[in-house]
């Protein structure tokens, strides 16, 4: 993967013969960094705190590079990168980019039904399911969206996941977004706290209720405000009514067969990753591992949006971010199928 060579030899290059980064070369990226996402910073003091989280950030990017390198050689698939909130604390981004604590439909990886929620089982032995879905190529999934220091995570998921299936069903071109901020503000009513942490049960439980109108009319402004009620129950400001959703089915934890199932036979699927991981903050491009994604506690949601096969014959599920375009590749990633259940 040339790609990969060349990134990880820009990386490489920032450190000396003694494989440590040196004052300098951290100095020159961190001013790089700067130019590059605009940051502004309001004292001497903030701007010496912010480079020394990002010095501890490179210093994770090089490491797992190096290690990649080491372990696999240059055809390695996973590649740590440089984004936007590189100059971040581990418990500042915890904070805003995460939801807080698990993001799933269920709390619970046991298959057993919770407050109305069905699991499927997804037994697909009689329909021959197609050797790759992508839902992107397809049309039904938007650009992905950034949830800026907005902890709702959750909101993103259940507004992706409703305007594709409502695109998917409904055939309309182009697809019409729906409401982040609608569900940030509103789905409190449900038990969902904003920006600072929420669930999709309870997204989904808001907007089995009352509906979701489109995002133009309900634009998302990245922090905590009013539920809009004058807009939220204009009929003509609705995608979906109140009722429209009728319930929802949780998919068999850790069944990859029934996550291949429901995102062939219906669209997009949410599903929970340990965000805190820092291979998977770092993450630019390349197929995750299960040590990429981390094994600690369900706290960020993404959406599974398609799976496939790489030319070398590795399966991986297609997912979509809600951190921005500078995560991964323009805020899309990869994660390997058939590895004990990830995502969950």
């Amino acid at each position: 993967m040339k790609g990969f060579q060349l990134l990880v030899a820009v990386v490489i290059a920032l450190v000396p013969a003694g494989g440590v980064l040196d004052k300098q070369a951290i100095d020159e990226a961190f001013e790089k960094f700067i130019r590059k996402y605009n940051k502004k910073y309001t004292s001497t003091e903030e701007r010496a705190k912010r480079r020394g989280f990002f010095a501890a950030t490179l210093a994770q990017v090089f490491a797992a590079n190096q290690e990649r390198l080491d372990i696999l050689g240059n055809g390695s698939d996973y590649v740590a990168g440089i984004n936007s909130f590189a100059d971040f604390s581990t418990a500042e981004f915890e904070a805003k980019m995460l939801c807080g604590y698990n993001p799933s439909i269920s709390e619970s990886s046991s298959p057993r039904n919770q407050s109305g929620i069905s699991y499927t089982l997804g037994h697909t032995e009689s329909i021959r399911l197609p050797e790759t879905v992508d839902w992107v190529a397809a049309g039904a999934v938007g650009p992905p969206r950034d949830q800026g220091k907005c902890g709702c995570c959750y909101a993103l998921q259940v507004a992706t996941v409703a305007e594709s299936h409502f695109q998917i069903r409904t055939g309309i071109h182009p697809m019409i977004p729906f409401s982040v901020q609608q569900l940030v503000d509103c789905s409190k009513s449900t038990g969902n706290k904003g920006c600072t942490s929420g669930s999709q049960r309870q997204a989904w439980t808001y907007v089995k209720s009352s509906g979701m109108v489109k995002e133009s009319v309900y634009p998302f402004i990245a922090k905590d405000g009013k539920c809009k009620s004058s807009i939220v129950g204009s009929a003509a400001n609705q995608c979906l009514a109140p009722g429209d959703i009728e319930a929802w089915f949780g998919v068999l934890p850790r069944s990859d067969d029934a996550l291949m199932h429901k995102l062939a036979m219906y669209g997009p699927v949410p599903v929970s990753v340990h965000g805190s991981s820092a291979r998977f903050r770092n993450y630019r491009f390349g197929v995750m591992t299960p040590q990429e994604c981390g094994e600690g506690n369900l706290n960020h949601g993404i959406t599974v949006v398609g799976y496939g096969k790489t030319p070398e014959g590795v399966e991986y599920w297609k997912v979509i971010n809600s951190w921005g375009t500078s995560w991964g590749d323009k805020g899309i990633g990869y994660i390997q199928r058939n590895t004990k259940g990830y995502p969950r």
